[in-house]
């Protein structure tokens, strides 16, 4: 049984949050801080919502799948991101591109997410999918 998650990203500084999601979709991994509500919580084959928290972006932008659980960010690998450099991160698939970030008001849901990694459910994951995939 999968778990559903909402993992977002903002801008830091320098760098805005569209910038450092394509950073992260060309490598297929996402930083996280192990003090992230439901770090401890992720497992393979969760599936993911990427949402992008910008000043200039805002909205669900597509769909990916777990393929680790969180590690421990080598010294030597953190030249691949930009952006805020947690200590952990996970590897994931990424599935699908939503033609355009659709936020949530757009689609009816008035679930921000809160915090890079938010719980989402079943319900919850295949209605953004189905409205964001038209």
């Amino acid at each position: 049984m999968s778990n559903y998650w909402v993992f977002m990203v903002t801008d830091h500084i320098g760098y805005r949050a569209e910038t450092i999601f394509e950073n992260r979709i060309k490598i297929g991994k996402w930083l996280l801080n192990s003090n992230a509500r439901n770090f401890n919580n992720l497992r393979v084959g969760d599936l993911i919502l990427f949402y992008i928290g910008g000043k200039s972006t805002k909205g669900y932008v597509g769909i990916g799948k777990l393929k680790s659980t969180p590690r421990l960010l080598e010294t030597s690998k953190k030249t691949e991101f930009i952006g805020n450099l947690d200590p952990y991160f996970v590897e994931f698939e990424f599935l699908e591109r939503f033609r355009m970030p659709l936020t949530t008001k757009e689609i009816g849901d008035d679930r921000l997410p809160q915090g890079s990694i938010t719980a989402s459910d079943e319900t919850h994951f295949q209605r953004i999918k189905l409205q964001c995939s038209r």
